[in-house]
């Protein structure tokens, strides 16, 4: 009987519930929360990365008459479109799941520091993922990196905090 009234309501109601009973399973507990978040972004970054990996152009078009960018774009390009989705989805898998973590295990707090903290951990995975050369230092330093980096991003993209503090509220 609830087949058959949401194939009543249309496409939209079907995904209305489809909707709710995906959020009720992920309310669960915080684990399948992480867990679902942490799988659903890194397929995103898998599908991105690939789609991104498999345009493989030289966007200056000569890379071959300077050797310092063309081994910068053959670092780029290395692996191929797989190699570019596996980075990708690593990255993106890792840095939304220990967002989320950072913001449950805080109570709910976001600011920059929880954007850091994940986008440090997003990193060191990249860098682990992507073959470094010295994996212990280029982790830590993509893992600075990258938290530097989204920090900037995280208090330049509040203008309303910017405007606050300006006028000493």
């Amino acid at each position: 009987m609830a087949a058959a009234s949401s194939a009543a309501g249309g496409p939209q109601q079907l995904f209305a519930d489809l909707q709710v009973k995906f959020n009720a399973f992920k309310a669960q507990n915080d684990a399948v929360d992480i867990a679902v978040t942490t799988l659903a972004s890194a397929a995103q970054g898998v599908f991105i990365g690939y789609l991104l990996g498999s345009f493989s152009v030289d966007p200056a078009g000569q890379s071959g008459s300077n050797p310092q960018v063309s081994a910068q774009l053959a670092a780029l390009q290395k692996g191929g479109p797989w190699g570019q989705a596996r980075n990708l989805g690593v990255f993106t898998g890792v840095n939304a799941g220990l967002s989320l973590a950072i913001k449950k295990a805080r109570g709910g707090k976001e600011d920059v520091w929880g954007s850091m903290g994940a986008a440090f951990g997003a990193g060191v995975a990249f860098s682990l993922m992507s073959g470094a050369p010295s994996p212990l230092q280029s982790a830590f330093t993509t893992g600075a990196a990258f938290a530097g980096f989204n920090g900037l991003f995280y208090q330049v993209g509040a203008p309303r905090r910017w405007q606050l503090r300006a006028f000493g509220h």
